[in-house]
């Protein structure tokens, strides 16, 4: 990746993430080898069947959409979610959504940095070293090739036919969901 920072070799993914986090010249660890774990120094990555890359994300913000049990997820880091929907903790991710797609009251829930889940009531995120939240979107189905997300209570305005249909199998080309449910 760019280069060693050092000599120094560590035992442990956990120690060579430790001694990455507390060095601000770090860009990632690279394992070299079973219990041998290097900092790396720059930012050009290189091929090397040998070598597993763990580059270093740092607190940048960073976002991406996912589809759970017909359910559209987007991840947060490094975020939280505010609001407790129930006092349970689980132990999972697969847990904390099975949870939050079953829960009305669920908007999402977060991952802790200690890696416990609790669901969350309220959508407001904020800025935590650590942690990612879980925003739940709402229903979403494939159809036609493409994935459909509902949202309740909005529509897009404007049509591009006149044709209304009374379902989604129907013939939905689907400009507003609601039309179509």
């Amino acid at each position: 990746y760019g280069g060693w920072l050092s000599s120094t070799q560590y035992k442990t993914y956990t120690l060579a993430l430790k001694a990455c986090s507390s060095n601000t010249k770090c860009t990632g660890v690279t394992k070299i080898g079973t219990g041998k774990f290097k900092l790396n120094s720059g930012s050009t990555v290189s091929a090397n069947s040998k070598y597993t890359l763990y580059p270093r994300g740092g607190l940048s913000d960073s976002k991406y959409y996912f589809s759970y049990a017909n359910t559209v997820f987007s991840a947060h880091a490094p975020y939280a979610m505010s609001g407790k929907v129930d006092g349970k903790t689980y132990t999972t991710r697969t847990a904390a959504l099975d949870a939050c797609v079953q829960a009305t009251k669920c908007l999402g829930f977060t991952q802790s940095s200690n890696k416990k889940f609790t669901l969350n009531s309220s959508k407001t995120k904020t800025k935590t070293a650590g942690n990612v939240a879980y925003v739940k979107h709402g229903r979403a189905m494939v159809s036609n090739g493409y994935m459909w997300q509902e949202f309740s209570g909005t529509a897009l305005k404007g049509t591009a036919t006149t044709t209304t249909y009374k379902n989604l199998r129907s013939g939905c080309q689907g400009l507003c969901f609601q039309l179509c449910l």
